[in-house]
């Protein structure tokens, strides 16, 4: 693998994977798993303060569908 998109193709070929990400109400943690989202290479459970994510998630037009929250 020489690069990061030879990565991600090597991740493609793997099962989706499912994690769990403790303080999901930060900005940049919710960046991540919306983009290995969007890759179709993860789903997460997100653990932290809801109303938060959801804000969060909204400002950055992030869908919480499929994802699970937990409090």
């Amino acid at each position: 693998m020489k690069n990061f998109e030879g990565l991600l193709e090597q991740i493609k070929s793997c099962s989706k994977k499912k994690l769990a990400v403790a303080v999901a109400q930060d900005d940049a943690v919710l960046e991540a798993v919306k983009a290995a989202k969007d890759k179709d290479i993860a789903d997460a459970i997100l653990v932290g303060d809801a109303d938060k994510i959801k804000e969060i998630a909204a400002s950055m037009d992030m869908s919480l569908e499929g994802l699970r929250l937990l409090t």
